[in-house]
């Protein structure tokens, strides 16, 4: 438990490290609007970082659904070694981990399907709610 609970911890400080290096090459890319070849260059290449730290976000947002929703019956992976370098897994490694993305998933779909069915159930309930006070107020006319 306490490998999960350092990396919930760590992720967030993460992310907000790489928010603000995006935010600063996108300052950076604003403030560099000119044509010369030498600014176009440093341009494609703020653009090429940018989308980098893009796609780290992305890979952040998804690790923290994997510590928030990792199954509990199941022994947790660690997803860095020390520091914020990234586990490299084996083979097998990769098979389980792939097996556990499945159970969050699934386990996601099947909360997200009850909370849609209960959603309907009240909108249902509330039709018929409303219904029986437009009868009830027509009869006091």
């Amino acid at each position: 438990h306490q490998v999960k609970f350092i990396e919930r911890k760590k992720l967030p400080r993460l992310e907000k490290s790489i928010q603000k290096q995006l935010q600063h090459l996108e300052e950076q890319a604003a403030n560099k609007n000119n044509s010369s070849n030498n600014v176009k260059k440093e341009h494609g290449e703020i653009s090429k970082k940018i989308s980098q730290l893009q796609i780290q976000l992305q890979a952040i947002a998804m690790d923290q659904l994997y510590i928030a929703f990792y199954p509990p019956d199941m022994k947790y992976m660690a997803l860095f070694t020390n520091g914020t370098e990234r586990i490299i897994d084996d083979e097998r490694g990769q098979k389980r981990r792939r097996g556990v993305w499945n159970r969050i998933r699934d386990g996601l779909l099947m909360e997200l399907r009850d909370n849609l069915k209960d959603e309907g159930k009240k909108k249902k309930e509330k039709k018929s709610d409303d219904g029986a006070l437009e009868q009830g107020g027509s009869d006091s006319d």
